[in-house]
């Protein structure tokens, strides 16, 4: 009778070694400081002889095609710089406005040089989307005709704002 009930109390599923009604475990949660920016596709920039202004001398193209977007949740304000990674040529320049929405501030439009130039300031923990960024080409008539595009690269950078 004894190996009869012993046999039963296995069967039935209670088992000695059941585990507890309820338990603790700590989760440890971390989030990285993340700074990330990018853009939407290239931009062509084409000065036609029905760009040039006969009052200032001055040809320009400007394109608003592309957007930039960025993501940050930093504590410490952040700006976007942007620089390019080699000179212009010859009488020439190349300028950049990136809008932002409040409270950031836009520079408004900054003449793109090998230094790093300060374009948006005074961002905070946020994240935006399809912000326009306006190219504006210049060159005098002391600038020779380039007749086969010139590549220049444009840096964006989010910083800390100081």
């Amino acid at each position: 009778m004894l190996l009869l009930f012993a046999a039963g109390f296995f069967i039935g599923g209670f088992s000695p070694l059941q585990a507890q009604v309820s338990t603790n475990q700590n989760v440890f949660l971390l989030i990285d400081e993340i700074n990330l920016i990018g853009t939407s596709g290239d931009v062509t920039l084409h000065i036609r002889a029905v760009d040039w202004d006969l009052a200032t001398g001055i040809g320009t193209a400007t394109d608003s095609s592309s957007t930039y977007a960025l993501i940050t949740n930093a504590v410490t304000p952040k700006k976007v710089t942007g620089l390019l990674t080699s000179a212009m040529p010859t009488n020439t320049t190349l300028a950049i406005n990136l809008a932002a929405p409040a409270p950031a501030v836009s520079q408004g439009e900054t003449v793109l040089t090998l230094a790093a130039q300060d374009l948006v300031r005074g961002i905070t923990q946020t994240s935006w989307a399809a912000q326009t960024i306006t190219y504006t080409f210049r060159a005098t008539p002391n600038a020779a005709p380039i007749t086969t595009p010139v590549q220049r690269i444009v840096t964006l950078t989010i910083t800390d704002d100081v």
